[in-house]
């Protein structure tokens, strides 16, 4: 009892010095990471980890002979991304590819931008050619996949481009 008196004197002379003790009730929780807010150009992915994006509602506007799709992909693995796309020909064509680029939001000039080419793929007297590569990213920001999709037939080119649906880099 002796030494809790002692302990509760030496506490009163402490505080008298020092003044109280204050703690802030969320000093020591950890803090959560803003999200930035999302894009205003595109279309989010259904599935936080893979975005797709497809010719199909362009072609069936304009008439191609040759060119019958083309999609691009996104998807992720923590801060690795795979891009990916395919383009298909009615039948067999002289030529046919696809051109893959990862892109990222800028939201200070609210537009998409090329960060990596992730290649040119092409075929030869095919009528499907795909490819994918992974990318190691930055996270904390949105992501897309852009394909440019194209094939040739006796000297004609048909050509069109997609872009996936973003995902979100933590």
């Amino acid at each position: 009892m002796k030494n809790f008196i002692r302990f509760g004197m030496m506490l009163a002379m402490l505080l008298s010095v020092t003044g109280p003790i204050v703690v802030a009730k969320n000093s020591f929780a950890a803090t959560k990471k803003q999200i930035p807010p999302a894009p205003t150009e595109g279309t989010p992915a259904l599935d936080r980890n893979y975005g797709t994006g497809s010719l199909i509602n362009q072609i069936s506007i304009q008439s191609t002979q040759y060119l019958m799709t083309g999609n691009s992909y996104i998807s992720k693995s923590g801060t690795v991304l795979t891009v990916s796309g395919d383009t298909q020909a009615y039948s067999s064509v002289d030529t046919i590819a696809v051109d893959l680029y990862l892109q990222r939001w800028d939201a200070a000039n609210s537009r998409w931008v090329d960060v990596v080419h992730a290649g040119e793929y092409q075929n030869y007297n095919a009528s499907f050619v795909s490819a994918s590569r992974g990318i190691n990213s930055v996270a904390g920001y949105y992501y897309r996949t852009r394909a440019h999709h194209w094939v040739v037939k006796n000297g004609s080119v048909e050509q069109g481009d997609t872009a996936s649906s973003y995902v979100f880099v933590e």
